[in-house]
């Protein structure tokens, strides 16, 4: 289930197959699967679309929109997916309608090929992608994210690299992941951080704490789950907030050593809930 569009160009453009062929093989995050099909997928943040070039037929000679020209190349996105697969992937179907000056013939929406405004196609694609994840949730088995932990994950992962350059190799820079707790439909948003070391930290549910456990002279490692918001209640003294996240600095970093380890641990993660993919996870629930 997805939604297609055809890309047009006026007859009088100068625009060639091998033109849009070499723009789509220099875009970021794209790999050419072959010759007529170019994959975009971000695996920081686990985010996809697909652009397609469909071989004319001999009827395709026939043009159905005076005076436009079918390039028979197709941008396809699926739906039932997390809102943030639109944030991503439209700005790129944007920015090469504009740069190579091309039109849309939209079989979700007119009947000819025209220019759409920046983020119209996206706004179409989300709101029908709603539709659909509530209408089919139970039938796909369908998982629950709130809509704004979703887009913050997001945006997170979405930067990530950005912090890790920025910032350098002594912080820690963890991934986020999705689980869905045991019984329910709902996800949760979790991250990794071990021993104290220097990290930038999303703001996440619950983070995986790996630390230090003496007892009866004994040290044990020990691993489990802590609210974030007791994290930030505990150790806010020693973070430094940005807007998606809070960074705790290699001076800082020593400092926090007994609280961290002081730190109550819930669950473990294997017994709290199962992990998800992002192709579960829709941001609406059920009937």
């Amino acid at each position: 289930m997805s939604y297609d569009l055809n890309l047009y160009k006026k007859k009088k453009q100068k625009i060639s197959q091998e033109h849009i062929e070499n723009y789509l093989d220099k875009l970021p995050h794209v790999t050419r699967e072959n010759e007529t099909h170019w994959f975009y997928h971000n695996k920081e943040t686990g985010c996809y679309c697909n652009f397609s070039y469909n071989t004319p037929e001999e009827d395709d000679r026939i043009e159905a929109f005076e005076p436009f020209e079918d390039t028979h190349f197709f941008f396809h996105i699926n739906y039932l997916r997390p809102q943030f697969f639109g944030k991503e992937c439209f700005p790129i179907l944007d920015q090469l309608l504009e740069e190579l000056d091309l039109y849309v013939f939209n079989p979700q929406g007119d009947g000819e090929p025209k220019k759409y405004k920046k983020g119209e196609l996206e706004a179409e694609w989300a709101d029908a992608n709603l539709n659909f994840s509530k209408s089919n949730f139970n039938e796909c088995e369908l998982s629950y994210l709130d809509m704004e932990k979703s887009n913050a994950s997001w945006q997170f992962c979405y930067n990530r690299s950005h912090y890790e350059s920025k910032l350098g190799f002594e912080y820690f820079v963890p991934d986020i992941f999705y689980v869905q707790k045991t019984g329910t439909k709902v996800v949760e948003t979790f991250c990794v951080w071990p021993d104290h070391i220097p990290v930038v930290l999303p703001k996440v549910d619950y983070v995986v704490v790996r630390k230090k456990v003496k007892k009866f002279f004994i040290t044990r490692q020990a691993e489990g789950l802590v609210k974030y918001s007791d994290v930030i209640e505990r150790l806010s003294d020693f973070f430094v907030e940005e807007e998606a996240c809070q960074i705790l600095h290699p001076n800082d970093a020593p400092k926090i050593a007994k609280l961290f380890n002081d730190l109550p641990l819930m669950d473990r993660l294997e017994t709290y809930g199962e992990g998800v993919s992002v192709e579960q996870i829709v941001n609406v629930k059920g009937d």
